[in-house]
């Protein structure tokens, strides 16, 4: 009898620890190398607290941000940020390995960089300016949920090698839909880290703030998944693509040309083409250039509006990036 009790005590253990440890990121490995998160069930005893790269939310344990409207949604609620900072090349791998993960919280995963600035363990990261690098759904009718309990609780990302090297905080996380048919059901498990990334880059990507990245009626994050549904559109923008994307950089004094589309010519010989991405900086309408400051340095698709015959000096176009 005695025995009974001592190994059912020891099986609430074993499942009280599995279930404190659920929506938490425990372990990254980045490029080879192995780092601890904050673990906010056990760093708050330890004496000194352990310097971590991941940003610290010991009230929170490890309850969602239901409310993606606060300023919890970035790195999760009341988070402090890390002392430490992790070195990365671009193009490298990171891998996050969560404590647990329960069967029925089926959702996406979604990972963002941010440029910090001179130093991530100082800024305010509602501040920021998040581009997405990496996210994943539904495909072929199995969430990718499921995906990463069947791969050791673990999801794998690579950093873009063509970004421009600096500090950046990385922003990890899940979003549990079990209960998503309701406003504010959808479950939000964000976590951030310190990264200091090397490389030859060159590209700054546009990007989003946080809070105000997710909608309340954003289709994948008010949606009842248990309607038999096929597709599903994973929350915020499209991760950047170095084939396709622009940034800040892509764009040397660019005035008064249309979102929508533009054409230059050489000589007497028209080159048609149409922007195939909306960018901020193109909101008003084209007017013809009266200096030659305007110059693209990279390739696009581009038909539609046509420069005045006798404005071609007021281009200097690399059409092939």
């Amino acid at each position: 009898m005695r025995s009974t009790i001592v190994a059912t005590f020891a099986a609430s253990l074993v499942v009280a620890s599995l279930v404190a440890a659920h929506g938490i990121v425990t372990d990254i490995e980045i490029d080879g190398e192995w780092y601890t998160s904050s673990l906010v069930f056990e760093d708050p005893y330890k004496i000194p607290i352990p310097e971590r790269i991941t940003w610290s939310f010991f009230g929170s344990g490890n309850s969602p941000v239901a409310d993606f409207t606060t300023r919890d949604i970035v790195c999760n609620e009341n988070a402090s940020a890390a002392a430490l900072v992790a070195e990365v090349d671009a193009g490298a791998e990171i891998t996050f390995y969560w404590g647990t993960w329960p069967e029925s919280h089926k959702g996406p995963v979604m990972t963002y960089l941010a440029n910090c600035g001179s130093d991530c363990r100082t800024v305010d990261p509602a501040a920021l300016f998040y581009f997405k690098i990496d996210h994943a759904g539904l495909e072929d009718g199995e969430w990718i949920s499921d995906q990463i309990i069947a791969n050791n609780l673990s999801y794998t990302i690579t950093i873009p090698e063509d970004i421009a090297p600096g500090n950046y905080l990385i922003r990890h996380e899940l979003l549990a839909l079990h209960l998503a048919s309701d406003e504010l059901g959808a479950q939000f498990y964000p976590m951030c880290a310190n990264l200091r990334i090397s490389g030859s880059g060159i590209i700054n990507p546009t990007g989003v703030k946080f809070p105000g990245a997710y909608k309340m009626d954003d289709p994948g994050i008010l949606v009842n998944i248990y309607n038999d549904i096929d597709t599903y559109t994973i929350p915020g923008p499209p991760p950047y693509n170095s084939d396709n994307e622009f940034s800040d950089d892509d764009f040397e004094s660019v005035a008064e040309i249309s979102a929508a589309s533009v054409s230059v010519f050489n000589s007497s010989d028209f080159i048609a083409f149409t922007l195939t991405k909306s960018y901020p900086a193109l909101a008003s309408a084209y007017t013809e250039p009266s200096t030659s400051d305007f110059k693209l340095k990279k390739s696009f698709s581009l038909s539609s509006v046509s420069v005045p015959e006798g404005s071609s000096d007021n281009f200097d176009c690399n059409v092939n990036g």
